[in-house]
């Protein structure tokens, strides 16, 4: 797929320093107003979940008859500062069953391999998702996968 068709406004976009330098993440789902909410919260200090919870006469919502009802929902979605967009990535249907996983491999990390194995390289890891490992090398991540490559 080539720029044309993935963006068919580049050429009539201007050319000027603040385009050139703004950074938009791009392996995220990415909520204009979402952003501007959290923006406005981080120089408050103060979360989303917060404000709700002081001003709504029945919070806990989670305290219910029912933990998982539309309310202990909501409470959740406000605490997890993801966007709407975001939230519906750690609920997609779990594909790691499938025997064969090249496809989301090829579709989500730009590599064609069956499995995990070339991940473990964390410079092939942050290579293959545009970010950059700090100095160092080391992530802590938990996984063994997180350790730099020699």
């Amino acid at each position: 797929q080539g720029q044309a068709e993935r963006r068919p406004d580049l050429a009539t976009l201007m050319v000027v320093n603040d385009a050139i330098n703004q950074q938009i993440p791009t392996l995220l789902p990415y909520h204009f107003p979402h952003d501007q909410v959290e923006l406005s919260l981080l120089n408050t200090d103060v979360s989303l979940e917060d404000i709700i919870s002081e001003s709504s006469i029945d919070w806990p919502w989670f305290l219910s008859n029912s933990l998982t009802g539309d309310n202990s929902n909501y409470a959740m979605e406000l605490a997890s500062r993801l966007s709407p967009e975001q939230q519906t990535l750690p609920t997609e249907p779990d594909n790691s069953t499938a025997t064969d996983l090249t496809s989301f491999y090829q579709t989500n990390l730009g590599l064609k391999t069956a499995d995990y194995t070339p991940f473990e390289a964390l410079n092939t890891f942050a290579r293959q998702l545009a970010i950059t490992v700090p100095p160092g090398g080391t992530v802590d991540c938990g996984y063994s996968a997180c350790q730099p490559a020699v």
